[in-house]
């Protein structure tokens, strides 16, 4: 029901659309806890893949990774 956008620091506070009436002000990824979420869409580059990704996973949410870093784990 909630749809939360997260990035850099360099990206937080910075508003992207989502759908056609919504906004979402971006949160940022190092202090982001996911144990909120249930999915995850990670694109960041494989180096924040690695690093995030893991840790999103072990706070029980369910994590999509469209990097190379994990392209062959299932």
């Amino acid at each position: 029901t909630n749809i939360v956008a997260v990035a850099s620091e360099r990206s937080a506070n910075t508003q992207v659309s989502y759908g056609e009436k919504h906004v979402l002000t971006v949160q940022p990824l190092t202090h982001f806890d996911f144990s909120a979420c249930q999915l995850a869409l990670f694109s960041p580059g494989g180096k924040v893949s690695a690093e995030y990704a893991p840790k999103a996973a072990a706070a029980g949410c369910i994590v999509i990774d469209n990097t190379s870093h994990f392209r062959m784990d299932d």
